[in-house]
């Protein structure tokens, strides 16, 4: 048998043994139960043994050949154990876990796959900066108009000026989720609970992510579409958008933000734009070539979410804007939570937070109230 086939015969196993111990609570046993009883547990700790003796090899194995362990069988043991509270660290030196952190080794880290699927699904998420921090960030922010630049003859004094300094703060906040898994599935060896858990892990914060940026969440996550009062448009007519209006919105940002801006808008605001066309009947909205899949307009990217504003359009270099996430999240098992539903909880923990860098390269196009 190799590894999980002992882990599957060893579940059975217990499950037979559980039942026994079942029937004892409610009447006297049989000699035959009891016979039964007996080997059962012989098995077990003949399979115990042999399952001691994979672990160590695999341990051992740990910090040389990483990607060949079975980590969703480790994590299904995890998920079994009700003394093992896991948490996923970040990559690196030291950050491997070991068995004697959970008595269990889980070779690959959850954290950083479940990021980097947050990011990888999302239009919008990864074009933001992504910092990584515990604590907070102050990010220097400086006003150029206020350093004043001149000719000077030649031993002339040169003016002072009062440059004036500005930092943005970047912090994290708890952002939490529980998942319920049924047993039956995390016994089931067939089935990758560990893509699977990523999966709906991953699915759920980033809509959370996504929405919270793009609309903005009080005193925790600046909102995308948000603009300075020069470098905001409205419609002359609402729901009436002209090539002209995305002229205009470009022309708001400097040129310093063009290369890398893009438009952000609703899908239902798209769908108006697409259909715009000019003199010969031949559409503003074309493919974009340039990067093999989506939309662009005026040789500018297009980006969509669920979240953004009814009729608005932000051109902007999403860099500008600053997501900021602890190193790693935090998983617990509760295994008593729905103990009666044959279920099992799993709590997950990070720590999230976003920022405007710098509000000069946000440019928006509202609709007409």
């Amino acid at each position: 048998m190799n590894f999980k086939q002992l882990i599957e015969s060893r579940n059975d196993k217990i499950a037979k043994l559980k039942a026994l111990q079942g029937i004892a609570k409610t009447r006297a046993i049989t000699d035959e139960e009891h016979a039964e009883f007996e080997t059962l547990t012989e098995e077990i700790r003949a399979l115990d043994k042999r399952i001691k003796v994979l672990e160590a090899e695999e341990r051992e194995l740990v910090n040389t050949e990483v990607d060949k362990l079975d980590v969703s069988q480790e994590l299904r043991e995890f998920l079994k154990n009700p003394s093992i509270s896991l948490r996923a660290y970040g990559t690196g030196a030291g950050n491997v876990f070991k068995a004697s952190d959970a008595g269990a080794i889980i070779p690959k880290t959850l954290s950083d796959r479940i990021i980097e699927k947050i990011l990888a699904e999302s239009d919008v998420l990864p074009k933001l900066t992504k910092y990584s921090l515990t604590g907070e960030l102050l990010i220097p922010k400086f006003d150029a108009s206020t350093l004043s630049v001149a000719f000077y003859e030649e031993f002339a004094e040169t003016v002072e000026s009062n440059a004036k300094f500005d930092s943005i703060r970047l912090t994290t906040f708890r952002i939490s989720g529980l998942l319920k898994i049924s047993k039956e599935l995390i016994h089931n060896v067939k089935f990758d609970i560990e893509s699977f858990l990523i999966s709906k892990i991953a699915e759920s914060f980033r809509l959370f992510l996504e929405k919270s940026v793009v609309q903005g969440a009080p005193g925790k996550f600046d909102s995308l579409f948000t603009a300075t009062t020069e470098n905001t448009l409205t419609l002359a007519k609402k729901d009436t958008y002209t090539i002209n209006d995305l002229i205009d919105l470009q022309a708001k940002l400097k040129s310093a933000f063009q290369s890398k801006a893009v438009f952000v808008m609703h899908k239902d605001t798209l769908t108006i734009l697409r259909k715009l066309q000019d003199n010969n009947g031949q559409y503003y909205v074309l493919p974009d070539v340039t990067r093999g899949f989506g939309l662009q307009v005026l040789n500018t990217s297009i980006s969509t979410t669920d979240y953004a504003p009814a009729g608005q359009v932000l051109y902007a270099d999403l860099s500008a804007y600053g997501l900021s996430a602890s190193e790693e999240m935090n998983i617990q098992v509760l295994n008593e939570k729905f103990a009666t539903q044959h279920a099992v909880g799993v709590s997950i923990h990070g720590q999230f937070g976003g920022k405007i860098t710098d509000d000069q390269a946000f440019a928006l196009l509202k609709n007409k109230e």
